[in-house]
């Protein structure tokens, strides 16, 4: 079973398309205005709600940088050491 919407239970968009789809949104509102990105919410059949919200610029683009899990540790890839 592919557990990669389980460990993202703080991620408010669980489903990668639909996420994808609300990126391109906010791209387009940003870049094209309202008007297009409002076409294309309702060409991709987005839910009405979840368009406005877009529309209205209270959904914001995720950032491309991946969040790292709470507790992970980073390996230390540059260890200090004594001449």
């Amino acid at each position: 079973m592919d557990t990669a919407f389980t460990e993202r239970r703080g991620e408010r968009r669980a489903d990668p398309v639909l996420g994808a789809l609300i990126d391109v949104a906010i791209a387009y509102r940003l870049n094209l205005g309202a008007g297009v990105a409002a076409a294309f919410l309702r060409e991709t059949g987005v839910a009405p709600a979840l368009a406005q919200r877009v529309l209205d610029g209270l959904a914001t683009q995720r950032s491309t940088t991946p969040r790292r899990r709470s507790g992970t540790v980073l390996p230390v890839l540059f260890p200090d050491t004594e001449p």
